[in-house]
């Protein structure tokens, strides 16, 4: 099973009671990664957007803009995959990195939610 999160709260519960479990925590991406992913990640987005084109050919952002998109977004690569199939990798990376109003939830609410290694209320 893969459980992916973004809040901490969640890797500590299951460090705790990982007796048989493997917890693998995946970091963000640096900056200089990140570039590279976007180009590579961007020009297959294109090929399949174009198929007559032959992936050679195909025409990436210059990395000044793929720097940009990576100071908005960061190097999540949940975030970076949707950004590379927009039209407009800016415009998309600026929605990215404001997100929609009560998207957060309290840690207590999730704990109450999932129950992950939490004893029921």
């Amino acid at each position: 099973m893969i459980f992916s999160t973004d809040d901490f709260w969640c890797l500590d519960m299951m460090k705790k009671n990982a007796s048989r479990m493997r917890v693998l925590s995946v970091y963000d991406l640096a900056a200089s990664e990140t570039v590279l992913a976007l180009r590579h990640l961007r020009k297959h987005a294109l090929q399949f957007r174009y198929p007559a084109l032959p992936l050679d050919e195909i025409e990436v952002e210059d990395d000044s803009v793929l720097k940009r998109v990576f100071d908005l977004v960061g190097g999540r690569m949940s975030h970076l995959t949707r950004v590379v199939r927009a039209d407009d990798m800016l415009s998309e990376s600026h929605r990215e990195s404001r997100p929609p109003a009560n998207t957060q939830r309290k840690p207590n609410q999730w704990s109450r939610a999932s129950g992950i290694g939490l004893k029921q209320r």
